[in-house]
C-alpha cells in the first residue's frame, strides 16, 4: 500500500499521472505575464514616440535656414505704378498696432486720443 501511494504521489508531482491535477498558480502566472507584456508594449510605444520627437528636435533644420533657401512667392496681385503711387499717399503706419507693445508704449499712444463718454441707450 505504501508503494502504491508513493508511486501515485510521484506521478502527480512530475505530471505523468493519468489524471493530473492542474496547478492553480499557472493560470495566475499566465494572466500576470499577459499584463506585464501589455506594460512592456506601452512602454516601448512611448519610448519610440519620445525617441522620434528627440530626433526631430536635435536634427531639425532651423526655420531661418529654410526660409532663406526658398524663393519668395506671393499669390497677391502685382501692383502697377498707378496703384503704388495711390498707396504711398495713405500709407498704413504699422507702429500704431498695439499687439506686441509694452505698457509704456501703449500709454504713450493712447494719451493723444481723446476719451469720449460712453453712449448707452436703454432698450
Amino acid at each position: 500500500m505504501y508503494t502504491d501511494f508513493d508511486t501515485e504521489v510521484r506521478q502527480l508531482q512530475n505530471g505523468t499521472h493519468v489524471d493530473p491535477v492542474e496547478d492553480p498558480v499557472v493560470p495566475s502566472l499566465d494572466k500576470l505575464q499577459a499584463e506585464l507584456q501589455d506594460v512592456i508594449s506601452g512602454f516601448s510605444a512611448r519610448a519610440r514616440t519620445l525617441n522620434h520627437k528627440a530626433l526631430q528636435e536635435l536634427f531639425a533644420v532651423p526655420e531661418t535656414e529654410t526660409a532663406t533657401s526658398d524663393p519668395e512667392v506671393s499669390i497677391l496681385p502685382i501692383e502697377t505704378e498707378d496703384q503704388s503711387k495711390a498707396g504711398s499717399e495713405g500709407e498704413f503706419d504699422g507702429s500704431q498696432i498695439l499687439v506686441g507693445k509694452d505698457a509704456a508704449q501703449i500709454e504713450q499712444v493712447l494719451k493723444d486720443i481723446p476719451v469720449e463718454a460712453a453712449r448707452h441707450e436703454e432698450l
